[in-house]
C-alpha cells in the first residue's frame, strides 16, 4: 500500500488489521499469532499507537538504538539495540470480556541490549591510535616542507645557473673590450 500503512494477511487470507507503519509483521508461527516489532514505547511511530495504549512516553535517548563508530578505524565503541514486541488485539464480539475493546497494538515485551567500552579501554585505544596518527601527520609536514625546500632548489638551479653563465660570459666580454 502506497500510503504508509501495513497489512497483515493470515494463511487462510483473512486480514488481520490495518495499521500505520511500525515495523514487519513477525509472525512465523502455525497459529499466525499477530506479533509486530517496534522501536520501544512506539518511537517514531504513527500517534495513534499512543493513544490506544497509556503510560507510554517515547524518549529519544531511552528508547533508540545506536551505534558509535570510532571513523578512523570502524571499531564500534558504544551500541544498544532496542525493540519491542506488540500483539495485536481485536475487538471480539464472543468474547464477553473483549467485546467493546478497540483494536490496538499491545506492547507485550521490551529488549535492550547495550555495550561499551570503559573510560579506561577508551583512553588506551585513543592513545593506541593517536600516536601513530600525530607521527603521521609530522612526517606529511616533514615531507611537504622537504618538497617545498627541494622544488625551490630546482627553481634556483633551473633559472639561476643560465643566468650566472650569461653574466660571466659578458663580465669576460666587458674585460677583452
Amino acid at each position: 500500500m502506497s500510503d504508509n500503512r501495513t497489512t497483515s494477511v493470515l494463511s487462510d487470507n483473512r486480514t488481520t488489521s490495518v495499521f500505520p507503519y511500525i515495523c514487519d509483521h513477525m509472525t512465523v508461527s502455525p497459529s499466525d499469532a499477530p506479533v509486530f516489532a517496534s522501536k520501544p514505547n512506539f518511537l517514531d511511530a504513527d500517534p495513534i499507537y499512543l493513544r490506544n495504549v497509556e503510560g507510554l512516553h517515547p524518549n529519544r535517548t531511552l528508547h533508540d538504538s545506536h551505534l558509535d563508530v570510532e571513523p578512523m578505524t570502524g571499531a564500534v565503541l558504544n551500541a544498544a539495540k532496542r525493540i519491542q514486541l506488540n500483539f495485536l488485539l481485536k475487538r471480539d464480539p464472543k468474547l464477553s470480556p473483549i467485546e467493546h475493546i478497540q483494536d490496538v497494538m499491545f506492547p507485550v515485551f521490551y529488549a535492550c541490549e547495550e555495550g561499551g567500552v570503559t573510560p579506561s579501554l577508551a583512553s588506551q585505544f585513543k592513545s593506541t591510535i593517536d600516536g601513530p596518527v600525530d607521527m603521521i601527520h609530522k612526517l606529511v609536514l616533514a615531507a611537504v616542507i622537504l618538497l617545498g625546500i627541494l622544488t625551490g632548489m630546482c627553481c634556483l638551479c633551473t633559472v639561476g645557473v643560465p643566468c650566472c653563465v650569461v653574466c660571466r660570459r659578458k663580465r669576460k666580454g666587458c674585460r677583452k673590450g
